[in-house]
Formats: structure tokens, sequence, C-alpha cells
């Protein structure tokens, strides 16, 4: 697999050397060190907040709640969030680089970031709203009966990776435009909700997932008022097409749970 994996970088790499003329020479640049320096450590920043939050959060599940609620939860992030990493991590090694070739085109980055999110969404949006449906069953057959009261857990999360989808683009438009920092507000409010939810009185497992959920509902029109600053780009033209999206995403849901209501409980 390294093999591969080194062969792969390897003969591009002979291909390109051999057709262009040019070569590459040794130099330093200190206006290019410091744009470049900035702006990496200005995304590492962010990156940082977005690596840790869930690492934060299941850490005071853990403290509050106990070692069994935090199984439930590690068992439903691993069940949603493999799914929207894999989605999210190819959305992002396409739309960054387009974005940023339309950077200096604010009019065919507007309509390139509509048609981007809609389409995304439209594919999204049924996998996960489909997921959550399904959640028991998916639980039980996946992970086992014993498992199954994770289930409302992983119905949360489904949600928070729809919303999650819409985020990202306005994540990469901005970092596209050449700020990075733009997307810490929102992250500022959802580090607010996962430090404050612990201090609530009834803290239970219901409300952690709650307090998971409405992080990033407080953070998405953050976020899409940042990327207006950014790029002009206003908030009906962000979420063009994604109510819906989002109904019809809802209504499939509804329809598999109301059928597996009726379906004959002997059935497997």
């Amino acid at each position: 697999r390294l093999g591969v994996q080194v062969l792969a970088v390897a003969l591009p790499a002979m291909l390109l050397w051999a057709a262009t003329p040019e070569r590459p020479r040794f130099g330093f640049g200190r206006q290019e060190f410091r744009d470049l320096f900035g702006y990496g450590l200005s995304a590492l920043g962010t990156n940082a907040v977005i690596m840790v939050m869930p690492r934060l959060f299941m850490l005071q599940v853990g403290v509050v709640l106990g070692t069994h609620a935090a199984g439930y939860f590690n068992l439903a992030f691993r069940a949603v969030d493999v799914l929207r990493d894999v989605a999210t991590t190819a959305i992002w090694r396409v739309v960054f680089p387009l974005f940023s070739r339309l950077g200096e085109a604010p009019r065919v980055l507007r309509r390139a970031f509509a048609g981007a999110a809609e389409t995304t969404c439209a594919i999204g949006f049924p996998i996960f709203a489909g997921l959550a449906a399904v959640a028991p069953e998916v639980v039980a057959v996946v992970f086992g009966p014993k498992w199954v009261e994770a289930t409302p857990v992983v119905v949360a999360l489904c949600g928070v990776a729809m919303i999650h989808l819409v985020r990202l683009y306005a994540w990469a438009a901005v970092s596209a435009l050449g700020r990075p920092l733009y997307p810490l507000p929102g992250q500022f409010v959802e580090v607010a909700v996962v430090l404050a939810w612990p201090l609530l009185g009834a803290a239970s497992a219901g409300v952690a997932a709650a307090a998971w959920v409405l992080r990033s509902l407080l953070a998405w029109p953050v976020d899409a008022w940042m990327l207006r600053r950014a790029s002009g780009l206003d908030i009906k033209t962000q979420n063009r097409g994604l109510p819906s999206i989002a109904l019809a995403a809802g209504a499939m849901a509804a329809a598999v749970v109301a059928l597996g209501a009726v379906l004959p409980a002997s059935l497997p």
C-alpha cells in the first residue's frame, strides 16, 4: 500500500518534470513567507477549535453523565461522523480550490457557491435524514441490540451533519477569499454552548444531545453573516433551494418511519 502511494505521487511528478521546460530553484521570499505563514497560522487555529470541540464534549459527557452515557455518545459519533467526514473531506478538496480560483470574480463565485451547496445538500440531506429514520434498525443490526439506547443521539447527530454540510461551504468560501479567521465567531458560539450545558441543574443525555444540536443551529447564521461580510453573498442566495430540499428529505424520512410502524412486527 505504501509503495502504491509513493508511485501515485512520484509518477506524476516525473512526468511534469519531463514535460516542463522550467525547473524549480531554491529561494526564499520574505513577503511570500509572511503571507503563507500568517494564513497557515490562522487556518491552524480554526481547525484546532474544530478538532478540540468534540473531544471536549465527550470529556464533559463522561464526567457529568458517566461512562455509560459516554459509551452511547461515542457510538453515535462513530456511526454518523465517519460518514459525514468522508463526504465533507471530498467536498472540501473540490470546492476550496474552485472557490480560490473564482475569488477575484465575486459574481461567478456567488453562482458557484449557491449551485454547489444546493447540489450537495440535495444528495446529503436524504442520506442523513434516511439514516435518522432507520437509526433503531441500523444501531441494532450493526452494533447489537444492547446499544439501541444510543438511537436518539444518532438521530440528533444526523441533524447536526445536515447543518454541517451547509456550514462547510461558508468555511470554504471565506478561507478561499483569504479570511481563514472568519469562521472563528461561529466557533466561539459553539464553544460557549458546549461549555454551558453541564452547568444546567438537570443535566442528562437528552440535554447533552440538545446542546450539541443547538450549538450548530446558533453558529449557522453567524457563519452566514461572516460569509456575507467577506463576499457580499446575501443570506437568501446562500440558502437557495435548501428549505425545499430539507422539506423533501423530512417527508421521505417521515414516510419511512410511518411504513415501519405499519409493517408486521414478525418481519425481520
